[in-house]
């Protein structure tokens, strides 16, 4: 009987003490039994270590970090320590179904040539003592060469991913990029091969109350900028299909940032509203008048 694959959890840590002992229980509880967890510590200051050690099982291999790096450095450095041919991620605060890994290891052995499989999730939410369960996506999610639907509109929860360790020779976390480098990871893998769909949600992402901050949005904003500049380098945007929503999402963060440096007037947007782009002039002058509720609505949906 052929021997089922090692499949490596990467779970990194910094902190992570209020939801990682539900966070590990949910892979021990996984059907499929074959997989190594691979715990890195980002130099925690809390109770982390205390509670990863208060489970005995020989798969769970705690390393804690020499210095404290940001999470994709973490990542990398947690991915050398892998054994397996199948590499997952769950951070320390989400969840997954007991039938992750068993479904995508099921996927891969009937599609011999997919290196990369991702799922549907749940959202958690409990604000002020409230907790709700929803679905991610309530349309089928797209597979093949899909480069423009992503560029167009995200839908990979990195914490359903699972690729093939192979695919991490070619490609690695974009460590300089802080806050999207598993986006950058994803449309790079998208140019040359085909993502993988599994339409069924195989985990459950915990969202926090205030997660979206002013100053966190305008990080993100920053760096989708940065990624974007470096990203021309090496994709013709022009040639990608149905790309143009894009682009005006890249355009509307350009202006963003203009708003925080102060540099965006409402005689600008007036300009943009009578140059057609409509729905952008609006969202920005929603944003420049009310920037927190702006925030918080991005936050809710």
């Amino acid at each position: 009987m052929k021997k089922k694959p090692l499949v490596s959890v990467i779970m990194n840590c910094y902190n992570g003490e209020r939801y990682l002992k539900n966070s590990i229980q949910s892979v021990l509880n996984q059907d499929y039994k074959n997989w190594e967890l691979i715990f890195w510590d980002n130099k925690s200051q809390d109770g982390s270590k205390k509670i990863f050690n208060g489970f005995k099982d020989k798969r769970l291999k705690y390393y804690r970090a020499k210095k404290f790096t940001n999470l994709y450095a973490a990542r990398n450095l947690a991915i050398k320590k892998a054994k397996g041919d199948i590499l997952t991620f769950l951070d320390v605060d989400d969840l997954w179904l007991s039938e992750k890994l068993s479904k995508q290891v099921f996927f891969f052995e009937k599609n011999k040539k997919a290196e990369l499989v991702y799922s549907n999730y749940f959202n958690l939410k409990n604000f002020f003592g409230f907790q709700s369960e929803s679905i991610q996506f309530k349309k089928n999610l797209p597979f093949g060469f899909i480069t423009d639907k992503l560029l167009k509109s995200y839908c990979i929860g990195w914490l359903t991913v699972a690729i093939k360790k192979k695919v991490m020779h070619k490609i690695s976390f974009n460590e300089k990029l802080d806050m999207v480098s598993d986006f950058d990871f994803i449309i790079n893998f998208s140019l040359n091969k085909k993502i993988f769909s599994i339409q069924q949600a195989l985990a459950k992402y915990r969202q926090h109350p205030n997660q979206l901050t002013r100053k966190k949005f305008f990080l993100q904003a920053e760096q989708y900028l940065k990624w974007y500049q470096i990203a021309q380098t090496y994709i013709k945007f022009k040639e990608i299909k149905n790309i143009s929503k894009f682009i005006d999402r890249i355009f509307f963060l350009e202006k963003i940032i203009q708003i925080k440096e102060k540099k965006l007037f409402y005689s600008d947007i007036l300009n943009i509203f009578f140059r057609g782009k409509i729905k952008i002039a609006l969202k920005l002058l929603i944003f420049k008048t009310f920037p927190n509720f702006f925030v918080k609505f991005i936050a809710s949906i």
